[in-house]
């Protein structure tokens, strides 16, 4: 269990330039900012967490982060919304089975600049954003916005 922030942090984990890993089965919370940080990864994935009650972001992928799967995670009570995928060099990353649980938000998830982003079999509390002109895909998800 990652809770309560240090202080002056901004971020509870943060992965940067890592190829191959995994974040799994823990209790993810409280953060000052971000929860789940991963910034220019490969192959990175994050399963079985629970991800809540941060400032801003409970997922942020940003910078080069290609091929990383978030699977079967509960995203829940985060401050702007659960998952942002944000930056022209993050490509080919998959959101599976995952409950978007924060309420009262614009968006669940969102894509910025990003493209090829997979959506698929997860439940949104709110809408989703994402790159389709740039080969981003939503299937098979459950909307209750």
């Amino acid at each position: 269990m990652i809770d309560a922030p240090a202080t002056g942090s901004t971020q509870h984990v943060v992965v940067t330039g890592t190829s191959r890993g995994t974040i799994s089965t823990g209790w993810i919370g409280a953060s000052n900012g971000i929860a789940v940080s991963l910034v220019s990864c490969t192959c990175v994935n994050i399963v079985g967490c629970n991800i809540l009650a941060s400032k801003t972001y409970g997922v942020a992928l940003t910078g080069a982060c290609n091929g990383c799967t978030i699977n079967g995670n509960s995203l829940e009570s985060n401050g702007t919304q659960d998952a942002v995928v944000n930056g022209t060099g993050c490509l080919y990353n998959i959101f599976s089975g995952n409950a978007f649980r924060t309420t009262g938000k614009s968006y669940s998830l969102t894509e910025g600049g990003a493209y090829y982003t997979c959506a698929t079999g997860n439940v949104f509390t709110c809408a989703t954003s994402l790159n389709t002109g740039g080969g981003s895909v939503q299937s098979g998800n459950i909307s209750l916005a």
